[in-house]
């Protein structure tokens, strides 16, 4: 009696994240290979080919897809009343895609004008996978001038002093 004796095939699957390999795996003809488990901030990953019946050896490359709803946000700060710094006015939460360039809009504020010269601002960046991109936005207090007509019996002369206010500084009129 004779019996028929035969082994599968196998095959090797290479799993390719860039240029690194990120798993070998031996299977046997015709069956699915196990992709790896890999992730990178704020990309969808993909295959560039099907693993689901393998019939030859195969190189598998990871694509990356880069997501389309990354968070990041925008922080518009308001110069305080003491004119010695700036307090966070306002918070937009914002998506973008992934590793692209976003650009903060101004706001209006009555009374302010957006300080492009200060040193903090941050008005664009690149959208960060984890979400970690933050813009910043600095609006300086508007100045007004009033001008006091000094007048009265102990002036032969009208005089004039012009004094400049930030918004909604108390107004003061200073005596001597």
């Amino acid at each position: 009696t004779y019996y028929a004796k035969w082994n599968i095939n196998t095959y090797t699957v290479t799993f390719k994240n860039g240029s690194e390999t990120a798993k070998t795996q031996t299977v046997n003809y015709g069956t699915a290979a196990t992709a790896p488990s890999l992730t990178k901030a704020g990309y969808t990953l993909s295959w560039d080919k099907a693993f689901n019946n393998v019939t030859s050896n195969l190189t598998v490359n990871a694509v990356w897809t880069a997501n389309t709803n990354t968070a990041y946000k925008v922080q518009h700060y308001k110069q305080n009343t003491s004119l010695n710094g700036y307090d966070l006015a306002d918070t937009e939460n914002k998506t973008g895609t992934t590793d692209t360039t976003v650009t903060a809009s101004k706001k209006t504020y009555t009374g302010f004008t957006e300080n492009t010269s200060y040193s903090g601002r941050v008005a664009s960046g690149t959208v960060a996978g984890d979400g970690s991109l933050v813009l910043k936005l600095y609006y300086t207090r508007n100045s007004y001038k009033i001008t006091y007509k000094i007048g009265g019996e102990y002036f032969t002369n009208e005089s004039y002093a012009v004094k400049e206010y930030k918004y909604k500084e108390p107004i003061t009129a200073e005596k001597e």
